[in-house]
């Protein structure tokens, strides 16, 4: 895909527009002229951010730049940022490291529109499918947020429900990513012993997966057979009667962030 070729893509070449904006104003800029993205960005941003990382050696160090240009790109980069952390054989040490440090900081959308989600996907009302169901989300994250909620049996459960228009903003990404991986192996050389465009591909089948919840209530209920005679480990219970490939809901269970131990 040609930059050139995405004037017919209003969406996608503005979006285009802000990475190369956003990789400049991180210190990036060198990768942006090389990839021939510096029409995106004035001369002046080119300038300022290149003086700004040669004079703070705090502001130098690649991890954290990388780290904050995800998080101001967004979700998909997040997620990206996310799946590189766990890479030891493509990154160094200190790389993952910053890159361990992304969390999915999303605001909450609209609980009226995740209801009508839930209660469009199950196919009947709020009421005739939950005893109860929190007024807030209990977390929100950049595919999804969830919701507490009780069945009419009385069982604790929790409802995750999927971001409105969130496959679109992905399938822009993906298409933007895609092809400046295929670039950076065509431009930049040396950037071909990460292997990007193999590290694309993985990544957009992993969140071609994370993005579809059935799949995530059958890997769970999967795990939940392959350690059913191992009495330390407990896996949620997946209620199908209540999921679609936009809402999953599960089984409630007490616990603390594993980090915490």
């Amino acid at each position: 895909m040609n930059p050139l070729h995405l004037g017919r893509n209003v969406r996608a070449f503005n979006r285009l527009r802000h990475i190369a904006r956003v990789l400049t104003h991180h210190g990036f800029g060198h990768a942006v002229a090389r990839l021939n993205l510096g029409r995106f960005v004035p001369l002046w941003m080119f300038r300022k951010h290149t003086e700004d990382t040669a004079a703070d050696p705090k502001a130098s160090s690649i991890g954290r730049r990388l780290r904050l240009v995800f998080e101001e790109l967004g979700p998909t980069f997040v997620k990206l940022g996310q799946m590189l952390s766990t890479r030891p054989d493509l990154l160094p040490a200190d790389v993952r490291e910053e890159l361990r440090l992304l969390q999915d900081h999303v605001p909450p959308f609209d609980n009226a529109t995740a209801m009508e989600i839930i209660s469009t996907d199950l196919g009947k009302p709020i009421g005739e499918c939950f005893a109860w169901i929190s007024e807030e989300p209990m977390a929100s994250a950049s595919i999804g947020q969830v919701y507490r909620a009780r069945l009419p049996n009385k069982q604790e459960i929790v409802i995750k429900v999927r971001r409105p228009g969130i496959e679109q903003t992905i399938a822009t990404d993906m298409q933007l990513i895609r092809w400046l991986a295929e670039s950076l192996v065509s431009l930049m050389p040396e950037s071909r012993i990460y292997r990007p465009v193999m590290i694309v591909e993985e990544f957009d089948q992993a969140l071609s997966r994370e993005l579809d919840y059935i799949n995530e209530g059958a890997t769970t209920d999967r795990f939940a057979k392959a350690f059913a005679d191992d009495p330390g480990i407990r896996i949620p219970k997946v209620f199908w009667d209540y999921t679609s490939p936009r809402v999953l809901t599960i089984e409630s269970l007490p616990g603390f962030n594993i980090d915490e131990l």
